[in-house]
């Protein structure tokens, strides 16, 4: 669970991308086609790269756009396309992951790694933590330390 090589976390995640896309044939047959979605993909790529820097920080859809030059509405579709959720829920559910991780390996308060994942509210914290996992950061914390 640790995060200690994000370079090859993207790549492996964008292995699963390319696995995905091939087995949903989700991909067009032409050359030209196949080289404007590698462009994607790649595009994507450094976007997740920069959401793995700045989880903790206040990240907009606006942000994310302006790392590979888009227009924000264009780029929230052509995010979905390839990964099948928003930008913003894909923001979320990274900073869920970081958060689980650091409830688990530290004894920082549920509030204090809420703020640290980049959750500003820690009743929006708790109810965007219980949405991908099931139980509140609190009862996720104590059924870890048991």
């Amino acid at each position: 669970r640790e995060n200690s090589c994000p370079e090859l976390e993207t790549v492996a995640g964008l292995g699963k991308l390319f696995a995905w896309l091939l087995k949903n044939k989700r991909y067009r047959e032409s050359s030209r086609d196949l080289f404007a979605n590698l462009h994607r993909i790649d595009q994507i790529k450094a976007v997740l790269e920069y959401i793995e820097t700045n989880y903790s920080s206040s990240l907009s859809l606006e942000d994310l756009a302006k790392v590979v030059g888009m227009n924000p509405k264009y780029f929230c579709r052509v995010f979905a396309s390839l990964l099948h959720q928003s930008p913003m829920d894909y923001v979320n559910f990274y900073r869920v992951e970081q958060a689980a991780y650091l409830l688990d390996s530290t004894n920082r308060s549920v509030t204090a790694v809420g703020t640290e994942c980049g959750f500003s509210e820690s009743s929006y914290f708790t109810k965007v933590f219980k949405k991908h996992t099931g139980m509140t950061p609190s009862a996720y914390q104590k059924t870890i330390n048991r």
